[in-house]
């Protein structure tokens, strides 16, 4: 009987960080299209009221199992924070 086992594990993380800016705002029409609206998104001083930043981290772990050739198992578990 031929019996080989191969085991590997991989884990990586993602920083993922991206700047949100409104460039116009619009309004939905109830037949679906979009109407420019005249609000420019800015306070008294002239900043942007609504421009946002968002964070992300992702931890990736695989855990692959070959139980004999051409035939494996994979796990994989991801956790994602915002």
């Amino acid at each position: 009987m031929f019996s080989t086992t191969k085991c590997d594990s991989i884990c990586g993380f993602d920083i993922n960080w991206s700047r949100i800016r409104y460039l116009q705002f619009q309004e939905l029409q109830e037949d679906g299209d979009l109407f420019p609206i005249s609000y420019g998104g800015l306070d008294e001083d002239e900043e942007a009221r609504h421009d946002q930043t968002f964070n992300a981290f992702n931890m990736n772990l695989t855990y692959s199992w070959q139980i004999a050739p051409g035939s494996s198992v994979t796990t994989v578990w991801r956790e994602g924070l915002q």
